[in-house]
């Protein structure tokens, strides 16, 4: 069968086979075509002498590239219409600087109007903007991104072009071009200013070009670094404790750190926005570039948009798991807004802390905004008092800070050791007073929630105190717990104090723990008498030297009258301080360097001097001004 014969057999089973309408152009300027049958399509002709008669296949996709045959018979017209092309003039992804910026499609062939939609979105949303393009000269549609438009967030971006009933998409929602945007420290800013003078943890969520010290960072914007204006670090797992500027010296993408500055001034860094770095199951997020350590992470969010906590991942050492897994961190993540509360959404340009469980661990932050109301609480579901349910609150406040919420009761259900019930407390911020529960068994980490399972004779609760000056401490709920309890708290330094009779409490500045006792009479007053001093003590002053106020404390092992007294270096007695009967117990007096007349006194030494009794002491302290 010669190849003329086969040509035509194998037209007419592609015809029988797969009658299908061909969207193709034929270009040779040497050939004619003559209308016939029904013609399907497939494949393409690359002789370059044979003719071809009858219903003649034409190619679904590409061309005729014969420069000198002729097709004749059954050959339908062409179905594509008009050759039209757009093409986009610039490429698929592209730095840019924070400026107006003007995207162009090149349009060719045809003569019909043609209408052009750029649609657009910002990084990590999920729905997309759009906004028609207008002519331009020599068949160009263009559409003008003004500088506004653009910020420290990529812009993704895709076309819809028509000319006459030809549509087409250039780019698509799911592969869309992109403007990775460039910007100086000044457009790049954080959009809301600090509070005044209060700690926030913050992050810088941009891809910093150049020098990343905090020093470059920071001080441009915040000016040159003082503690009395605004003060910095970042807390170290390992060392339980805050790392302070300039001992901290990089910014790291996802790392967390406190900031404060008075004046509500504002930050930020120049760079390019930040992107993300791996891929799982189709979704895009940014991995930090560092291991997560077991214990409490201050982290922050890597991007300038807001994220669901529940949307972010952990690599488990190549294994990638939820933000629920208690076996790789704890399933919530505290915010601080002058105390801390559980969250659901981590802000952008704010931070965190989490309690990570096993090393070895990164972070997977989800390229994808929140569409969620963010929830942060700190609060223990109120309940009904009872014999088996009850809690009180305890309020520490010292200078202009204030921590809430912290809850001790009972609950069925509740364990002596951790359980459901006992919330988790991050580190406070530097030289920030915070009160906390240690566990039983010295079970870390601390918690703002300790409750137990209910009882009949009393039990112990250890409070941690943070330092700080002018620490006061208030205690609400008292009335919540069974009448025929008691109360107590007995500090470190072995001050003992009723309770019911003493709701709020000024705290000597060296007391650094409690133990909180509520039960009945018998239970309490051995508590109690085993924490009573077995002698009489005046202990040294604090602090010493001092201006203007120092804190004296004593103890006394039995009730009696006491006297305190002030006095020169010419034995005068200056002041005194206490006179009048006090119980067994550790007691503290503040001097604020003032005399019997208000008056305040001459810097120099002077003398204290306590007499109980038949004990009397005396020591000595130095004021200066």
């Amino acid at each position: 069968m010669n190849k003329y014969i086969r040509m035509i057999l194998l037209s007419v089973c592609a015809l029988l086979v797969l009658p299908t309408v061909v969207w193709s152009q034929a270009t040779s300027e040497s050939y004619g075509l003559v209308t016939g049958g029904l013609v399907c399509g497939g494949g393409t002709s690359s002789s370059d002498s044979y003719a071809l008669s009858g219903n003649v296949p034409l190619p679904a996709t590409g061309m005729s590239a014969s420069d000198s045959y002729a097709l004749s018979g059954g050959i339908i017209a062409i179905a594509g219409g008009e050759d039209i092309t757009f093409q986009p003039i610039l490429p698929p992804i592209v730095t840019v600087p924070i400026a107006q910026r003007t995207v162009k499609v090149a349009v060719q062939g045809g003569t019909d109007d043609v209408t052009g939609t750029f649609h657009f979105r910002y990084g990590g949303q999920s729905a997309y903007s759009q906004a028609a393009m207008t002519g331009g000269v020599d068949d160009t549609m263009r559409y003008i991104v003004s500088a506004d438009q653009l910020n420290v967030r990529a812009m993704e971006y895709y076309f819809e072009m028509t000319r006459g009933t030809r549509t087409v998409f250039l780019g698509n929602p799911v592969e869309p071009y992109q403007f990775i945007t460039e910007f100086t420290n000044a457009q790049g800013q954080c959009p809301a200013t600090l509070p005044n003078a209060r700690f926030r943890i913050v992050g810088v969520p941009v891809e910093i070009t150049g020098d990343r010290r905090i020093s470059t960072v920071f001080e441009d914007d915040l000016g040159a670094y003082d503690k009395t204006e605004w003060r910095m670090g970042m807390y170290v797992t390992a060392e339980d404790q805050v790392a302070e500027f300039p001992g901290q010296t990089l910014v790291q993408p996802g790392q967390g750190y406190w900031l404060i500055a008075r004046g509500s001034k504002r930050y930020g860094a120049a760079g390019t926005c930040q992107m993300p770095n791996f891929e799982d199951a189709g979704v895009q997020y940014f991995r930090t570039p560092y291991e997560l350590e077991p214990g409490w992470n201050q982290v922050a969010n890597p991007f300038p948009f807001d994220i669901t906590w529940t949307d972010i991942k952990f690599d488990d050492n190549g294994n990638i798991v939820d933000s629920d897994d208690a076996t790789v961190v704890y399933p919530e993540p505290f915010a601080y807004n002058g105390g801390f509360a559980a969250t659901t959404v981590i802000y952008g340009w704010n931070g965190v802390f989490i309690y990570v469980e096993k090393a070895d661990v990164n972070m997977l932050w989800p390229y994808k905004e929140t569409d969620i109301m963010p929830i942060q609480s700190k609060e223990t579901p109120p309940i009904a008092a009872s014999a088996t349910s009850w809690q009180i609150e305890l309020s520490l406040e010292a200078n202009d800070g204030i921590d809430r919420s912290n809850f001790a009761g009972v609950r069925i259900g509740a364990l002596d050791g951790p359980d459901c019930y006992d919330q988790y407390d991050p580190p406070p911020p530097p030289d920030v007073t915070q009160l906390s529960f240690e566990l039983s068994g010295n079970q870390q980490p601390l918690r703002c929630a300790d409750f137990r399972a209910p009882y009949d004779d009393g039990a112990e609760w250890q409070v941690i105190i943070y330092k700080a000056e002018n620490r006061k401490l208030t205690i609400n709920g008292l009335d919540n717990i069974p009448p025929d309890m008691e109360a107590w708290l007995i500090l470190d330094i072995g001050q003992t104090i009723d309770l019911l009779n003493n709701r709020t409490i000024a705290l000597p500045n060296d007391v650094i723990s409690a133990r909180l006792i509520i039960g009945t009479s018998e239970y309490t007053s051995k508590e109690v008498s085993e924490a009573l001093p077995d002698d009489y003590t005046l202990y040294q002053n604090f602090p010493n030297p001092f201006n203007p106020t120092t804190t004296i404390r004593y103890a006394l092992p039995t009730d009696g009258h006491v006297q305190l007294d002030v006095i020169n270096l010419l034995g005068q007695v200056v002041t005194t301080l206490v006179d009048e009967k006090k119980s067994a117990g550790v007691h503290t007096i503040d001097w604020d360097g003032r005399d019997g007349g208000n008056q305040t006194v001459a810097s120099g030494i002077y003398f204290y001097r306590l007499a109980s009794g038949q004990y009397t002491a005396n020591r000595k302290m130095v004021l200066l001004k």
